[in-house]
């Protein structure tokens, strides 16, 4: 598969380099830096690929959206048209320097759902913002593989000791479409974390900033359990 991954940061590069080694080819975007783009291509190796933004949109069939929220409006500017394409949204709200919810967005409002609204034409999932970067490092870790450079994870950022081990994370999705969700299934088993359906685009609120499920430390039955007990 073509995946396009537009903010290789912590979370995209670690998740370019496990999709990389599952055989996909890998076009990364980086808008703000461009040479950090090419380091962690380079670090990811096989078929990847540092390209510009409008570029991810033409080769790609599949695109990991793991920018700031906050930079997102010029993100989209720069990439152009995204019609047809799967979408996977690991966007959560913060306001800019992560200073907690971005206040412009509705409480009520998800960013999932904000995307939808913005590119209609397009087909989005929401996953990936509850697997926290030190979650994706511990699983690079013991595959044996260090972070890409400049991406360090930082020290103070640790899993607590009750926290789900390598291989045994859940991956929240929420989306509209089986056959989306489907395909994103296939993606998060194949770094070893198991995908956990919460239903349809609109349960993603429950799971970005500010909802009930966000920043769980929770194994998959428990992290099941919660859903269950949460309103449909």
């Amino acid at each position: 598969m073509k995946i396009g991954i537009l903010g290789p940061g912590r979370v995209g590069a670690a998740l370019g380099k496990m999709w990389s080694l599952a055989g996909h080819d890998l076009a990364l975007a980086g808008s703000q830096n461009p040479e950090k783009s090419q380091a962690v291509a380079h670090w990811i190796g096989g078929t990847a690929k540092a390209v510009s933004n409008a570029a991810v949109a033409e080769l790609s069939e599949v695109i990991l959206i793991a920018v700031p929220w906050w930079s997102i409006t010029k993100t989209l500017q720069s990439t152009g048209d995204l019609s047809g394409k799967l979408l996977i949204d690991a966007m959560n709200p913060y306001a800019p320097g992560y200073a907690g919810r971005d206040p412009d967005l509705a409480k009520s409002v998800s960013v999932a759902e904000t995307m939808a609204k913005w590119l209609p034409h397009s087909r989005i999932v929401k996953a990936f913002n509850t697997v926290p970067d030190a979650a994706l490092t511990s699983e690079l870790h013991h595959r044996g593989i260090a972070e890409a450079p400049g991406l360090r994870q930082p020290d103070g950022n640790k899993l607590p000791d009750s926290a789900p081990g390598p291989g045994e994370w859940p991956c929240l999705i929420a989306a509209n479409d089986d056959s989306d969700v489907g395909m994103v299934e296939t993606l998060v088993r194949e770094i070893g974390f198991t995908p956990v359906r919460a239903g349809g685009l609109s349960r993603s609120i429950l799971f970005e900033l500010g909802g009930p499920l966000y920043g769980q430390r929770l194994g998959v039955d428990a992290i099941r359990q919660r859903l269950r007990d949460l309103p449909a």
